[in-house]
């Protein structure tokens, strides 16, 4: 590895300690799951797909080729259900057989887990945590948009030829009164991208929120969020973020959050001041599901060097067709820095599953991708996937 500075060692030694503690809050949540849990499922999962794409990984526009590529992908997913919590686990890795480019053929080299877990406390307290750990390449990344736009870790990865991220989040929930709660969480972040150069971010913060119910539907208060960002190759720096928080449920289909206030960013050279907000709206019927998406929050530039404000928007729609069928569309916006780059990615996705059996589905989608940064200029990637997924009836053990 090439020496970028005493930086690069401090990154490490805290991304190794303070990596253990996702590691054993996770473990802890394991056992105690598994001590207290009524059923406990496994579901095995196999799908067999072809990918026809117009532009490989990492070709500028200019050099873009075609390719068909046969995808053999597998993964599991557990869940464990008890009185007061809820828990699952989900694994996913792929082949990919390139018809004109062998040489970018993968053999189970990319890897997705997520983990997430709620538990029930008591009657007036809840504890949720949720770890992402992605490990792959721009073909496996943008198989994991699927029905839901792509998120702002998953769209900063795209940017990368290969890229290694882990998120993990602890949330804590308090009722003080009917009227009165708390929320506190806890998050860490780590990105790494390797290619013509290797970088990598580390970050870690945490956030308080405390909201009062104005209305029967309507609740705000005061929201403080801090981050702390470290990086292999730029100094040091730091968010502070205080705002007014809102929550409104319309009704038990339709929900808004937002915040909203300043954002302080510090560094060792310099002050600066800027705006955020976000805003989150979901709608669930009986056929229909929506969700809008918008932000303006702290995050790690393109090219994981330093920390900007992201501006994020995403949109997503389901419909139930039929009992069996099932179509999606959604898209989304991410710029990584406002600069003169311009860093950005698009990605939008629209597709179809119908369930043959209950054990087996069919599926189609395509996905159009472009991206934006200082070494791909106005990159767009399309590409066509359809396949059959194989989804056996679960293992199932009573406790």
């Amino acid at each position: 590895m090439v020496h970028v500075g005493r930086e690069v060692f401090t990154i490490k030694s805290r991304t190794i300690a303070l990596g253990t503690l996702p590691a054993f809050l996770l473990l802890v949540t394991v056992s105690r799951s598994l001590r207290a849990a009524d059923r406990l499922e496994i579901w095995p999962v196999a799908s067999l797909a072809e990918q026809l794409t117009d532009n490989l990984p990492q070709q500028t526009t200019s050099g873009a080729s075609s390719d068909a590529i046969s995808l053999l992908n597998l993964g599991a997913s557990a869940t464990v259900d008890s009185e007061h919590r809820t828990f699952g686990l989900d694994y996913n890795t792929d082949t990919q057989v390139y018809a004109r480019n062998s040489s970018l053929d993968r053999v189970f080299q990319d890897q997705y887990v997520g983990v997430r877990d709620y538990e029930r406390v008591s009657a007036r307290t809840g504890v949720s945590l949720n770890d992402t750990f992605i490990n792959g390449q721009q073909t496996f990344g943008q198989s994991l948009i699927g029905p839901a736009a792509a998120t702002p870790l998953l769209s900063q990865a795209l940017l990368q030829s290969t890229f290694l991220t882990n998120t993990f989040n602890l949330q804590v929930t308090h009722a003080w009164s009917e009227r009165a709660s708390t929320v506190l969480s806890v998050h860490q972040a780590f990105f790494s991208t390797s290619g013509s150069q290797t970088s990598s971010s580390f970050s870690q913060g945490g956030e308080l929120a405390g909201y009062y119910q104005v209305f029967p539907r309507l609740s705000v208060g005061p929201d403080f969020q801090f981050n702390d960002f470290r990086f292999s190759n730029q100094p040091r720096q730091d968010s502070l973020q205080p705002s007014l928080a809102i929550n409104w449920n319309r009704s038990k289909h339709l929900v808004t959050s937002a915040r909203i206030g300043p954002i302080i960013f510090l560094s060792a050279n310099e002050t600066r001041l800027d705006f955020g907000y976000m805003l989150n709206t979901s709608y669930v019927g009986e056929r229909w599901l929506f969700s809008l998406s918008s932000g303006r929050t702290p995050s790690i530039s393109a090219g994981l060097s330093g920390a900007s404000i992201s501006q994020y928007e995403g949109a997503a729609a389901q419909y139930q067709v039929s009992r069996r069928t099932s179509v999606y569309v959604n898209a989304s916006f991410n710029r990584f820095s406002q600069t003169t780059n311009n860093s950005y990615g698009i990605a939008f996705s629209t597709g179809i599953n119908h369930q043959v059996t209950r054990s087996i589905a069919i599926f189609g989608q395509f996905v159009r991708f472009q991206s934006n940064s200082p070494s791909l200029n106005g990159k767009v990637t399309d590409t066509v996937t359809f396949g059959i997924k194989f989804t056996p009836q679960p293992w199932q053990w009573m406790f």
